[in-house]
């Protein structure tokens, strides 16, 4: 099996994570201990420092050199746990002609919705690069499904094996309670108008 990221061991050593390149590529950090929120990154006359960090994203580091040390040290005294990866475009290649042997056809698309057709083989999850949000209503073969959440952020559907029809509607939730009270004050107005004008209809015929 192909992976897009090559797991690189490191080192640890208190508020500091240190790993050589064995191969030059396109290197990325993934931070495990989330109480750490600022890492700077150092590697022969180049730092960088990242922010945030724990809300679980990869460090981006860049191209590095095979033989090149990288120390990564977190901000504070927590112990800085993470996991140090070569992105291979071999793997990426791998992953798209599986993703796209069994793609979503799209019929028809708008700003928010859309809906296709897919044949899937067997059982298993379709992934989409769609970002995931509560918003989605999801309809497979005409019936309402619960989406799921891949990768901390794509929208994914889980289908079973033969050919289905899918359509994706999307609404925020504070959009949904806006129009929610929108109607209400709509009906709330015109049934005021309807009780003012009967007022004075029998005003005028008294």
């Amino acid at each position: 099996m192909c992976y897009m990221l090559i797991d690189t061991p490191g080192e640890y050593n208190g508020n500091t994570f240190t790993f050589t390149p064995e191969e030059s590529g396109e290197y990325y950090v993934y931070v495990t201990n989330r109480s750490v929120e600022t890492v700077t990154a150092t590697w022969g006359d180049q730092t960088k420092t990242f922010s945030h960090v724990n809300r679980g994203y990869f460090i981006e580091l860049g191209p590095l050199i095979s033989g090149q040390t990288v120390t990564l040290k977190g901000s504070g005294n927590d112990e800085l746990t993470a996991r140090a990866y070569r992105f291979s475009y071999e793997g990426l290649e791998a992953v798209y002609e599986t993703l796209s042997a069994e793609p979503l056809t799209l019929n028809s698309w708008t700003s928010s919705s859309l809906d296709g057709t897919v044949t899937a083989s067997q059982q298993g999850l379709l992934m989409t690069t769609i970002p995931y949000d509560t918003g989605w209503t999801v309809r497979v073969d005409g019936t309402e499904v619960t989406p799921r959440k891949i990768l901390g952020a794509f929208l994914g559907v889980e289908l079973k094996a033969g050919e289905h029809v899918l359509e994706l509607d999307y609404m925020p939730d504070g959009l949904k309670n806006g129009a929610y009270i929108s109607g209400i004050s709509a009906a709330f107005i015109i049934l005021s108008l309807v009780i003012t004008r009967a007022i004075r209809r029998r005003k005028r015929g008294q």
